[in-house]
């Protein structure tokens, strides 16, 4: 889940690559590209969605998955709590200045290190409230494997790993680094809870999700525990309409929300020129943005651990371009870097290849209804 950064790099190939595309000229490049990947990698399920504009034009399970079929969707649950926080900080609700210190309330105490209290929901939006990653994920490290040792994994919730990640020793000043982890989107979580006074899920359900034709959402049966930072369950339709959130014509994200959103400034992530806002964003050389964000979640369990035997390695990745092309993919077992990369790759010449779009619009057929 903490593997986030790799697909900008495919993002400035977008161009490039045209001339390297085998060009079937039409939307099945990307199902071409997709399954040719899984066979070479050994991947034995997945699913892929691709938009254009406002409209699904494929949508295919591969392995038994099929298209209708909601799976989690990892790290890319970030980008929907980002866009709650976004929705509350125009209604008033809270600030981008806002210390986290008034939005844990008085649940789970004081933080070990007190500078935790100062960090702000902007520092938290854009990973640089401290955290560092020397002895792991400051949530999915051993702090997940406490809580897994003494409840199911189903029976766990996101607050069970609150009290972990405020024992946690900040590793740098916040405000000064960006260092990708899961804690502050779990905290994000919290602050939601305490801001709306419902639960983490439901506000963001109805306020995120809704608008864009995504009904009765949740987290997943499973791995509901890894909640606002890794836990939503979704379709590839699904994650695509709520993409949609980003497009220029959106109306959700206000104007103020779009220029803080849009500037690079503090933002600035481990690989230029990409940067973190609401997601990982590139700047498209003055003609817009490109939007991004992958999952990656793996845990293992033996059969005698409360919550019976498990193997999961499950990947995600999921892109909004700046001329609104959208792809999403899932798949499993998860392959690593180097096969995720080239998958990247692939996706982008896809992209690049296409010639004539569908003029049909999938999402109804899924669902997906405004």
């Amino acid at each position: 889940m903490t593997r986030a950064l790799g697909i900008a790099v495919v993002l400035l190939l977008l161009v490039a690559t045209t001339a390297l595309a085998q060009e079937s000229g039409t939307v099945d490049e990307f199902e071409r590209v997709f399954v040719r990947w899984m066979k070479e990698h050994h991947v034995a399920r997945g699913g892929l969605a691709v938009g254009q504009g406002d409209r699904l034009v494929l949508a295919k399970g591969y392995g038994g998955l099929t298209a209708d079929r909601r799976t989690l969707i990892a790290s890319l649950s970030k980008a929907i709590t980002s866009v709650c926080v976004a929705t509350l900080v125009q209604e008033g609700k809270v600030r981008l200045d806002t210390p986290l210190g008034e939005l844990l309330g008085r649940r789970y105490g004081p933080p070990r290190d007190a500078r935790l209290r100062t960090v702000t929901v902007e520092q938290l939006l854009t990973h640089r409230a401290g955290f560092g990653r020397s002895h792991g994920d400051p949530v999915t490290g051993a702090t997940l494997g406490e809580v897994l040792g003494r409840r199911a994994v189903s029976q766990a919730t996101m607050h069970d790993l609150v009290p972990g990640v405020l024992r946690t020793t900040l590793e740098h000043d916040p405000g000064t680094t960006f260092v990708y982890t899961n804690a502050a989107h779990l905290l994000l979580g919290v602050g939601i809870e305490t801001v709306t006074g419902r639960r983490y899920e439901d506000y963001c359900a109805a306020a995120v999700l809704r608008p864009q034709g995504v009904r009765d959402a949740t987290l997943d049966a499973r791995w509901g525990v890894l909640g606002s930072f890794g836990g939503w369950s979704l379709t590839g339709a699904e994650y695509l309409a709520f993409l949609r959130t980003f497009a220029p014509t959106a109306s959700l994200l206000n104007a103020d929300t779009r220029a803080w959103m849009l500037s690079r400034d503090g933002k600035e992530a481990a690989t230029a020129p990409q940067f973190y806002s609401l997601l990982f964003v590139l700047p498209d050389g003055g003609q817009g943005h490109h939007f991004f964000h992958s999952g990656s979640w793996g845990y293992r369990l033996s059969a005698t651990s409360r919550s019976g035997a498990i193997n999961d390695r499950i990947g995600t990745r999921a892109m909004r371009t700046a001329s609104g092309i959208s792809w999403y993919v899932v798949y499993e077992p998860r392959p690593d870097v180097a096969a995720r990369n080239v998958l990247d790759r692939e996706l982008a010449r896809a992209a690049a290849a296409v010639k004539t779009w569908p003029d049909t619009d999938l999402f109804p057929a899924l669902g997906v209804r405004p």
